[in-house]
């Protein structure tokens, strides 16, 4: 690897979590928004995975692709789907 950044995304306003998936593709929780998004690895394509989320602040990924979000306002622990966006929580009560 060369170490060069490759793609440069920008209009975010707080984001607090980044998880690169398999396909490239780049993750991204942002604060102020409340939004989950999808940055496409193919090009500068933005795509709002889940909105409304209170106050996130942490991601990452389980083994089968699915984006855990913790929400710092709400207390609780996200399952989304990348591509549907359907949420089950996992936990609460975590503030």
């Amino acid at each position: 690897a060369s170490g060069a950044v490759r793609r440069a995304f920008k209009g975010f306003q707080q984001p607090m979590g980044v998880v690169a998936g398999e396909d490239g593709a780049i993750h991204v929780v942002d604060f102020a928004t409340g939004e989950l998004l999808h940055l496409s690895a193919d090009d500068d394509a933005r795509r709002v995975v889940a909105s409304g989320l209170a106050g996130p602040v942490g991601l990452a990924q389980d083994a089968r692709g699915r984006l855990l979000v913790s929400e710092a306002a709400s207390g609780r622990l996200l399952r989304i789907d990348p591509t549907s966006g359907a949420r089950e929580v996992l936990a609460s009560g975590l503030a």
